[in-house]
């Protein structure tokens, strides 16, 4: 088993019991250890028996879980386990588009194909092109929202003055509650409607945090890799310029002592 064997087994095991962005988090972590043992001379095989199989390290991260909600008798969230049953389908269908298109992986990072410096500067200038874009969805979101509850709030005043109406204008007070009971069908569907906009933007601005959040890892994990060839070469060179040193004394100690 490899590397990526093992992430993608592991991320299988973890996809029933925990949501995508925890289990992208989880799997961000263990490919940090992965590069930073690849890194030290360690292969995957090495790496992967002193991690444990992914089963067992899933079992372990869901025992957790349950320890934290232990006090917690809450029912169970159906519409939460849709989500992740359409999450993994979703995931399991655009893992090889994903996988083709990816920007900035760690081979480009590692191997200095791109400098480190031109990766914050890329990481830096897309984060700046995309703040404005976000700027305005998150406005027009809230617009929506205050639109929606401002109408939702007129509709429910409809069957509230529909009653009273009824008593004085028969057909007036049902032309109004129909007229509200239609509203309410056009509200539900509007806030339907709205849900899935949120809930795609949201998805879209956790995937690129995401995304960020790895090249950043792999960036952290080249400088930690730099610094630790650096100082290794460092102390070496310290070394050989002491041995240089301690000859030239032993050699002044000859000559002296033969004069």
């Amino acid at each position: 088993m490899n590397r990526k064997e093992f992430l993608e087994i592991l991320r299988d095991y973890l996809s029933d019991s925990f949501s995508e962005n925890e289990v992208s988090d989880i799997i961000r972590d263990y490919e940090e250890f992965f590069l930073n043992g690849e890194l030290e001379g360690k292969s995957d095989e090495t790496i992967i028996s002193s991690l444990g199989s992914p089963k067992t390290i899933a079992n372990d991260l869901k025992r957790e879980m349950k320890k934290s909600d232990v006090n917690s008798n809450q029912k169970k969230d159906y519409g939460r386990e849709a989500k992740k049953i359409w999450g993994k389908t979703k995931r399991l269908g655009k893992r090889g588009i994903e996988r083709s298109k990816e920007f900035l992986n760690s081979n480009d990072i590692l191997n200095e194909k791109i400098p480190i410096w031109g990766v914050k500067a890329i990481l830096i200038i897309l984060t700046l092109f995309l703040i404005m874009p976000t700027i305005f969805i998150i406005t027009g979101i809230i617009s929506a929202t205050l639109t929606l509850i401002g109408f939702t709030i007129m509709d429910i005043g409809g069957y509230i003055i529909s009653f009273p109406m009824m008593t004085a204008n028969m057909y007036m007070g049902l032309f109004i509650f129909f007229m509200a009971l239609a509203g309410t069908g056009v509200m539900l569907a509007l806030w339907t409607i709205y849900i899935y906009i949120v809930k795609f933007f949201k998805d879209i601005i956790l995937r690129y945090i995401s995304w960020v959040k790895t090249r950043k890892m792999y960036i952290r994990v080249k400088e930690n890799n730099t610094y630790n060839e650096n100082y290794n070469n460092n102390t070496l060179s310290l070394s050989k310029n002491e041995e240089v040193e301690h000859e030239i004394d032993d050699e002044d100690k000859e000559d002296s002592y033969n004069e």
